[in-house]
């Protein structure tokens, strides 16, 4: 059985994506430069739970960068990380359980955050160091440029901003992380906690309109810090499936992060090491043709479209 679906991909403060890069422009005093970091090894540290299993036996490297929620987690453990990295432009990465602590740690921000978190750090005196995160910014009524190649968006990093890096890779930090540690050449990159699903072998997936459907979201975690699927709602659409006999819950915008990242390791033979265990690393062990099974995500904006195959629900 194969089951379609269409997603509207939702980002917080969608509607101010634009003026937040504008806000962002004037701290911007260092981006991220291409081939920087040559010769030298990164653990990307993403927030799912399989960080929990391996967050006191990460490798040694010259940076351990931490995605959103993993800093407080791993400082609160007394793990060395020497930046924390985000793309989310919602005003929660202010939360606590985010950025919001201004922990003492470089940060790598992608030019679309919220700004309230940059004046946050920056008044912390925190060392900052933008990128940018392709986000699909509509261009104006009437805007045009000479060459039809260059859309609104790309328009606007360049005129605002110092050289830099354009990832579009991923829907999660996790894997943006991973490409901007690509295109800043580091020779060795070593993935930890980038799960793209819940902590695996949770109970079978009830009927969504079954009064247990709430209750059972609670006992998905999704983050080493605990935290469950119920901090997204209680609507979003979850894909059940059991690989190599344990039961994976994983969510559309997961599952195309992790084609994402398994197209990275393709394009960087060598370089990039997934540590632990999560659905990419099952979907490397299922082998190539696992690929054509997963969901795409349309060229068209912000709209996904999906398509949930036999290998998805078998």
């Amino acid at each position: 059985m194969t089951v379609s679906l269409t997603a509207q991909l939702a980002m917080p403060n969608a509607a101010h994506l634009f003026d937040q890069v504008c806000l962002n422009a004037p701290w911007a005093l260092r981006m991220a430069e291409a081939g920087s970091r040559a010769g030298q090894r990164v653990v990307i540290c993403a927030a799912g739970p399989s960080l929990a299993d391996l967050a006191d036996q990460l490798p040694d490297a010259d940076e351990v960068w931490a995605c959103n929620s993993a800093l407080p987690y791993l400082l609160g453990r007394g793990v060395r990380v020497t930046h924390g990295i985000t793309i989310d432009h919602g005003e929660g990465m202010l939360a606590d359980h985010e950025f919001g602590g201004g922990h003492d740690v470089a940060y790598y921000l992608a030019s679309g955050v919220f700004p309230g978190l940059v004046q946050r750090l920056a008044g912390c005196g925190r060392t900052l160091t933008f990128f940018h995160s392709w986000i699909g910014t509509p261009a104006p009524a009437g805007w045009a440029h000479a060459d039809p190649a260059m859309d609104f968006e790309q328009f606007c990093y360049r005129r605002l901003y110092k050289p830099s890096v354009c990832l579009g890779r991923g829907l999660n930090t996790g894997v943006r992380a991973v490409g901007l540690a690509v295109a800043m050449g580091f020779d060795e990159i070593l993935v930890v906690g980038n799960d793209c699903a819940a902590r695996p072998d949770a109970p079978p997936m009830p009927d969504p309109r079954d009064p247990a459907w709430v209750d059972w979201l609670g006992e998905l975690v999704l983050y080493a810090d605990g935290r469950t699927a119920r901090c997204y709602g209680d609507d979003g659409p979850i894909a059940e499936a059991v690989f190599e006999g344990r039961r994976w819950h994983t969510r559309p915008d997961m599952l195309v992060s992790a084609v994402h990242l398994l197209e990275l390791m393709q394009e960087s033979p060598g370089r990039i090491r997934l540590l632990g265990d999560g659905l990419p690393q099952v979907f490397l062990r299922e082998g190539p043709a696992i690929l054509a099974e997963l969901p795409a995500l349309a060229a068209d904006g912000q709209v996904l479209n999906f398509a949930l195959h036999e290998a998805l629900a078998r």
